[in-house]
């Protein structure tokens, strides 16, 4: 048996599921949209002066900052209260937040609390907060109104992400069709700072939210929703995969590699896998050694395989 023969576990699988449909849509949230003129209101200044931001942002900001919100004394302590150490995880927390509620008008988790994500455990009391800022600030009002921008934004992404959905349905032989119980959903939010690209997987739901940015961030929604696919896989299958974690110890050594690879070895499987099929959908395979150099050991081993899936 080959050395890396166990991980290519994954690529029997792509084949066992072929055809099994998935649904992907690209809208935006009123949950997010609420949460981040919140915290906007409420002292979240990161990158406001960037040139990439939407011009959503500093006129919904102009508007808050005119009004009276009584909830908003008790929504600035709150934000001072639960402040991250860096930025990117600060505003973290409050995307996981949106992501995990129902939305205006009462902002109630989706599940039971014990539920909940880490991040957004750490948040309790927010709810209420929510649901008071959501009324005293008029931002029904504010979303109805920002709905051109909001439309112009989405239709910006449009056509590129889902050529890029298609290209990978295409590959993977994955029908398009919807599945009961299972939702890949891109969401684009112009009142966050740019140039980020986040995304998180609750149950059956894979989410991806996009700020703005100079261009498009097709590439990152396309290997989001590789990801979306192909995580499950490797979770199914981790009794077997497991058995050559010793592998691991080769990644260990990349000065390059982030930690979350290093102490996971099935996401790093997956994300081994999604290199080599970005790899070969944009036909770059010199990309290969560069990502073995970095710390991705099993992509050239897929690299290999494919042809044998495909």
């Amino acid at each position: 048996m080959r050395r890396f023969a166990l991980p290519g576990i994954l690529l029997v699988a792509l084949a066992a599921r072929a055809g099994t449909p998935e649904r992907g849509q690209l809208d935006a949230s009123p949950a997010l949209f609420t949460v981040m003129a919140a915290i906007n209101a409420a002292g979240y200044d990161a990158d406001v002066s960037s040139p990439n931001n939407d011009p959503l942002r500093a006129a919904i900001r102009k508007e808050l900052a005119a009004k009276n919100i009584p909830s908003l004394r008790a929504l600035k302590q709150f934000y001072v209260e639960h402040r991250q150490g860096n930025a990117s995880a600060n505003v973290n927390q409050y995307i996981s937040f949106a992501l995990s509620v129902d939305g205006p008008p009462a902002f109630a988790l989706k599940g039971r609390s014990v539920d909940a994500p880490p991040d957004v455990a750490l948040l309790d009391g927010l709810g209420p907060l929510m649901a008071a800022f959501y009324r005293e600030a008029g931002i029904e009002e504010l979303w109805n109104r920002s709905q051109p921008a909001l439309e112009r934004a989405i239709e910006r992404y449009h056509e590129a992400a889902a050529a890029a959905v298609l290209q990978v349905n295409g590959y993977l032989r994955n029908q398009t069709s919807g599945m009961a119980g299972r939702r890949f959903q891109i969401y684009i939010e112009l009142l966050a700072a740019p140039n980020q690209i986040q995304t998180r997987s609750y149950a059956n739901d894979y989410y991806v939210v996009v700020t703005p940015s100079a261009e498009p961030r097709i590439h990152d929604v396309r290997h989001a929703y590789l990801h979306y696919l192909l995580d499950p896989l490797a979770t199914r299958n981790a009794e077997i995969i497991m058995r050559k974690r010793g592998l691991a110890d080769h990644a260990q050594r990349a000065p390059a590699l982030d930690e979350s690879f290093k102490s996971d070895y099935l996401l790093l499987v997956t994300e081994c896998l999604i290199k080599a099929i970005e790899a070969r959908l944009d036909d770059k395979p010199d990309l290969i050694p560069v990502d073995m150099r970095e710390g991705y050991i099993l992509t050239a081993y897929f690299s290999e395989q494919l042809p044998v899936y495909q």
